[in-house]
């Protein structure tokens, strides 16, 4: 009885029957797949990971849209008298309020407590003992603007440190656009750092393997046309990519590997 042959066992047979036939078809396939990756969009922002259909979703959209000021900082100032707590309230209301920030900042608030509404007291939010103070930094970029939280808080917070020059006051941040500032750099270095590791443990692991110091270039030409083919199938069909499901770019190197390794084995195993 003659045994079935899957698809992959055909094609892989009609390739090796006809190999330059089959690199003309796979280099085409790259190419359209590298037209397809300009589909692709990278949706590198807070909602590209929130439910599309959710009610909750919907009105933060409608809250960030269209109240800028949901877009805020918030900076805790620690001194060790009131005096220099509110000297560096000023100080950072009016650095922050400058011209060079105007891109950044929309507006600053020192806010009142209650004994400033009676006419007495600190020009700003203060802890009970009066040496903590808050001052809020709204922003003309939001929790969306995932290319522009890192830069635009690491100016304000430069900005910040520059007010409180001679003071002896320390500044702290925090807020949601500052934890979703903290996520985004989090997740852009971990990408980073996830696929050079993942790239120099495939190497590493082909050399001692095989013995071949060329293995990693063998192995690594159709695994790097499979990836091309797999971003550019999703930019044609699906269009867009996450932050999550970008993560997956570096499992999609570990397990497609997985095949160019059993073939050069094969291979090993054929010419000993």
């Amino acid at each position: 009885m003659k045994e079935k042959s899957g698809i992959l066992s055909r094609v892989g047979m009609l390739a090796g029957a006809n190999p330059r036939s089959a690199l003309v078809v796979a280099g085409l396939i790259t190419l359209l797949s590298i037209a397809g990756m300009f589909f692709l969009r990278l949706e590198m922002n807070f909602y590209s990971i929130l439910p599309d259909n959710s009610q909750a979703v919907k009105d933060l959209q409608i809250i960030v849209e269209d109240f800028p000021s949901s877009n805020s900082i918030i900076i805790v100032l620690d001194a060790n008298t009131q005096a220099d707590l509110e000297t560096a309230a000023r100080r950072v209301q009016e650095r922050l309020g400058r011209k060079d920030l105007e891109e950044q900042v929309n507006m600053v608030s020192l806010g009142y407590d209650q004994d400033y509404m009676q006419g007495s007291g600190p020009e700003i939010i203060t802890s009970t003992d009066g040496l903590a103070g808050l001052v809020t930094v709204y922003t003309n970029f939001g929790i969306n603007d995932f290319f522009n939280l890192a830069s635009g808080i690491e100016k304000i917070e430069a900005a910040t440190e520059e007010a409180l020059e001679g003071l002896d006051v320390s500044a702290g941040f925090t807020g949601f656009l500052v934890v979703a500032k903290d996520e985004a750099v989090t997740s852009e270095q971990g990408l980073a750092a996830g696929f050079l590791i993942a790239l120099i443990l495939i190497v590493i692991l082909m050399i001692l393997n095989f013995r071949i110091p060329s293995s990693p270039i063998i192995l690594g030409l159709p695994l790097l046309a499979g990836i091309f083919w797999t971003v550019g199938i999703t930019g044609f069909t699906l269009g867009r990519l996450s932050i999550v499901t970008s993560m997956y770019l570096i499992a999609l190197m570990g397990l497609g590997i997985d095949f160019g390794i059993h073939i050069m084995t094969a291979y090993v195993q054929q010419s000993n």
